[in-house]
């Protein structure tokens, strides 16, 4: 990594506590750096730690979680659900976001911890692909690329109890998810290692996909966005005016560029 690049940390996590099932993927405005697997917490902050200012981008519930009341979704989930973004149950996770959080930053004080969503960026990312749309996320001003078709795309599946077979199509298709990865990355990320096997792949992937929107932030993208607030849960995204304006009937939407995350 050059000197003075911002560098991000995509992490995907096993919502549960303990167990080696991290994956962590390091990343600058260039690209892709490293990826790890099977990695246990404290071995996750080790990877992270130190004093350089970084973007850390945790694919897990944080802001919002203590705020449930029984209910299983916050509203920044809700928001996401009406647009065909469909979120997991925030509720399996309780408060583990929020600790991870408070470790990430014991370790890494310079650090700015925002939680993503790795699904919504492989659909944004797959949409625009399959439109014949991806150029536009090169262009300096942000514009309208989604449509209301976007609330019923489904991209290539390549995991959630998919067959072997249907996981190697999935991640070979032109819209999957090793094309999108490169759409980003500018190189798509290794194939699978036989003996690490398909799970840990594709929680790398996942890795992959948590540290794209970071990594956009840093090149300038226009189509980096914050969505809810601290109380109704808080995600950093990739949306259009589309996406954008229908996120926002339900909870606030805000543009975010290196200024805002003050590093």
């Amino acid at each position: 990594m050059g000197q003075g690049k911002l560098r991000i940390y995509g992490i995907d996590l096993n919502w549960a506590d303990g167990g080696a099932r991290g994956a962590l993927a390091v990343a600058t405005e260039d690209g892709l750096e490293a990826l790890h697997g099977r990695l246990t917490d404290p071995a996750l902050l080790d990877l992270i730690a130190g004093d350089a200012p970084a973007l850390v981008l945790l694919d897990i519930p944080i802001d919002g979680c203590t705020k449930l009341a029984g209910a299983h979704f916050r509203p920044v989930d809700r928001a996401l659900s009406h647009t065909g973004l469909w979120p997991l149950p925030v509720s399996v996770a309780g408060r583990r976001g929020e600790c991870l959080r408070q470790k990430v930053l014991a370790v890494a004080p310079q650090a700015r911890v925002f939680e993503v969503y790795p699904f919504a960026v492989y659909k944004f990312l797959s949409y625009l692909v399959r439109k014949g749309r991806a150029d536009a996320l090169a262009a300096p001003d942000r514009r309208s690329l989604l449509g209301p078709d976007f609330r019923r795309y489904v991209p290539p599946k390549y995991k959630r109890g998919c067959r072997a077979e249907k996981m190697r199509a999935a991640l070979q298709d032109p819209c999957g998810l090793r094309s999108v990865l490169a759409l980003a990355l500018g190189e798509a990320p290794p194939e699978a290692d036989p003996v690490k096997g398909w799970d840990v792949l594709t929680d790398q992937y996942d890795a992959c996909l948590a540290a794209v929107p970071g990594l956009l932030l840093a090149r300038g993208s226009p189509y980096v966005c914050l969505a809810g607030t601290p109380d109704a849960g808080l995600i950093l995204l990739l949306a259009d005016d589309w996406l954008r304006e229908a996120l926002g009937r339900w909870v606030p939407v805000t543009p975010i560029g290196l200024d805002d995350v003050a590093l």
